[in-house]
């Protein structure tokens, strides 16, 4: 399965709000500019157009399968806590989208066109620099040359462990018997996450992984939950209004993991869970605190 990762740094020409994400805000701009750039029919709706391999339609407006929606990118605001005029967004591209990198970093590229908005104040963005996950300079803008590098690849991880802990780092958000979820259910976060990956991997990257030879496994047990609501709300640019995308975040360690369990939980940490996650919603971190047996890599 390929996906790449690109982290931009961009130059605010003010001081950033603290503790707000902008990823909803980027994305924004982002399809925005997308669609400036791609969109040959502008005058018309999306499902009224001919043209099914447009870039914009790909990326926010087809529908793939009928069951859930899901887009073949996560946009998600690591910006460190010691940037005061500056953010750090991670656009990660997933799967066959990824044929097309030239063309989308060619549209980041582009958004610095375009002022940015958030809570009420509005920033003019420069792009300084974009890199690959592993810290490889892609673009400066001191050069003003794009170099591509190679696409990353996961497989499935397999490996046992007697306690693992998964750490919630951006709100997990799924809804349960209809009502979002309140408090952490393993059977719910399972689902959620198999449907996800499911999703991706028929969809996104042609069915490249074997995920119906993983067992779900709905009887793990949690040894202790430390989770809590956290509230986040964003500013739809289509409806006008603020809307709730808070969720899930802290802490769950869980016991006896399986190695089927462990590789769906392994990629998971890669593609999120939960609803939103193209705003970057359903990040979490694995953390094994007592080891069971070696990895087995399966691709």
């Amino acid at each position: 399965m390929i996906y790449s990762k690109l982290n931009v740094e961009i130059n605010l020409d003010d001081k950033r709000i603290q503790d707000w994400n902008y990823s909803s805000a980027i994305r924004g701009i982002f399809g925005r500019t997308l669609k400036q750039i791609y969109c040959f029919q502008k005058n018309i709706q999306c499902n009224e157009c001919s043209f099914d391999h447009c870039l914009y339609y790909e990326l926010f407006e087809k529908k793939y399968g009928s069951y859930r929606k899901f887009h073949p990118y996560i946009i998600n605001d690591i910006t460190p806590a010691d940037y005061r005029d500056r953010l750090l967004i991670q656009f990660m591209f997933i799967g066959k989208i990824c044929d097309q990198l030239p063309q989308l970093i060619h549209t980041l590229l582009r958004i610095q066109k375009y002022a940015l908005i958030a809570a009420k104040y509005s920033y003019n963005m420069q792009i300084n620099t974009i890199k690959n996950q592993d810290g490889i300079l892609i673009y400066d803008k001191k050069i003003g040359k794009i170099n591509l590098q190679d696409l990353s690849e996961i497989g499935i991880e397999k490996r046992s462990a007697k306690k693992l802990k998964i750490h919630i780092e951006t709100p997990f958000r799924v809804k349960y018997r209809n009502q979002f979820l309140r408090k952490f259910i393993w059977h719910a976060f399972l689902q959620s996450l198999y449907e996800r990956l499911k999703y991706i991997n028929n969809y996104f990257c042609s069915s490249g992984l074997k995920l119906h030879l993983l067992r779900k496994n709905y009887d793990i047990q949690i040894i202790t939950d430390n989770t809590t609501w956290k509230e986040q709300y964003r500013k739809s640019h289509i409806q006008k209004q603020k809307m709730s995308f808070g969720g899930l975040v802290g802490d769950v360690v869980i016991e006896n993991v399986d190695e089927d369990t462990y590789a769906l939980l392994k990629l998971g940490e890669l593609f999120h869970v939960g609803k939103q996650t193209t705003f970057g919603s359903g990040k979490y971190k694995l953390e094994i605190l007592e080891n069971s047996k070696e990895c087995i890599y399966e691709n």
